[in-house]
């Protein structure tokens, strides 16, 4: 499976913002029925049922059917996000209106109408806790915030205006004059929110180079001898128990002291870098490379027969042997020794005798002459 990069963990990021922000949403779809039902209707049975319930019924199908436009649009919003993270937000901007306008017009009915002034101080209360919380609870997306603020402020400050009055006008005013501290407050909110989410996601990131960075050779880019020793036992084991043939390539780059005590190290390295780069594009998807240490390299071949490790081990002898290296001013070219190894399901050999079988028909190339496939017999 191919590492996460950079551009893999913004992904993440959004797709965990939209998980965060479809809840906030369909908490925001219920509060508004369950402050009603919970809070609003059994003051009223206290009050001596002030407000008809008939009336009663009339506002909460309002703000039900109005929770259940908003709830569609955010199941919507959550089934096309997890395909698309770049969603568009509009339908959820929609519901968000719908739902706060509603609250916000039943309250300004009540609060208009004079039979129901000893109710009215109540809801306002009730208001005014909606309105700081979920505010609060709106902070991770501006646009959202900005339309909350707006639809809920608006329907009850024209009530206030309608009634006419000194007082009446004063709240009105201070209820819009109230929107810039708890636009500003939300917004501390917000920066805070973006600060954390960003710090979790930058943490995530980091720990995935680490975690590269600990299985990775830095020079060749392919698995280190840690991560070959991590991952070998498994697959052989796997191989074993799925009664499966799998092959191994020990390569090891013929005099590659000379190289380096003539050229000098740095040649050497950049040497090594290349032949990483010249594997990388010879190897399948399914088949596993390592530099294993110095100048020796692994292949790992799952379901091999000898003939594919052979015809394998053979092409990576001649492409690397065709290869023209230059540093600096320098050009050389190389040749490599190649052991191969093969097991099969009847013989249940662990993966340290494969190793040494490779290890053992590396050897055997070596004696015979280098630049050589040698499979162990």
């Amino acid at each position: 499976m191919r590492p996460k990069n950079h551009d893999d963990y913004q992904q993440d990021a959004l797709i965990e913002f939209n998980r965060d922000i479809t809840w906030r949403m369909f908490t925001g779809a219920l509060i508004y029925v369950a402050c009603w039902s919970c809070i609003v209707i059994p003051y009223n049975v206290l009050l001596g049922n002030i407000i008809p319930w008939e009336l009663m019924w009339v506002c909460f199908a309002f703000l039900a059917s109005s929770g259940v436009i908003r709830l569609s649009f955010v199941y919507d919003f959550y089934v096309k996000s997890k395909k698309d993270p770049h969603t568009n937000r509009l339908r959820l901007y929609v519901g968000l209106l719908a739902n706060s306008a509603t609250w916000s017009g039943v309250t300004a009915f009540i609060v208009y109408h004079p039979e129901f002034e000893s109710m009215g101080h109540f809801i306002m209360v009730i208001f005014g806790i909606l309105y700081a919380f979920i505010s609060l609870n709106l902070c991770i997306d501006k646009v959202q915030l900005r339309i909350y603020l707006i639809s809920y402020i608006l329907p009850i400050s024209i009530a206030y205006f309608a009634k006419q009055g000194s007082d009446n006008v004063y709240i009105a005013c201070l209820l819009w004059a109230s929107t810039v501290p708890v636009y500003r407050i939300a917004m501390m909110h917000h920066r805070e929110y973006w600060s954390l989410f960003h710090q979790a996601y930058l943490l995530k990131d980091y720990s995935a180079k680490l975690a590269e960075l600990a299985r990775t050779d830095d020079l060749t880019g392919l698995m280190n001898q840690r991560s070959f020793n991590q991952i070998f036992e498994q697959e052989i084991q796997q191989a074993v128990e799925s009664r499966q043939s799998y092959g191994l390539l020990l390569v090891d780059i013929d005099h590659f002291k000379m190289i380096n005590d003539s050229y000098g190290h740095l040649t050497g390295d950049h040497c090594l870098s290349q032949i990483g780069l010249s594997l990388n594009r010879l190897i399948e998807d399914n088949i596993k490379v390592a530099r294993y240490g110095g100048e020796e390299f692994v292949i790992l071949l799952p379901n091999a027969t000898e003939e594919k490790a052979l015809a394998l081990a053979e092409t990576v002898r001649q492409n690397l042997s065709a290869s023209v290296f230059r540093f600096t001013e320098r050009e050389f070219t190389i040749t490599v020794s190649v052991g191969v190894a093969v097991i099969y399901p009847q013989q249940r050999t662990d993966a340290q005798r494969l190793f040494q079988f490779a290890d053992e028909a590396m050897y055997a190339a070596k004696a015979a002459g280098r630049n050589r496939v040698v499979l162990y017999q």
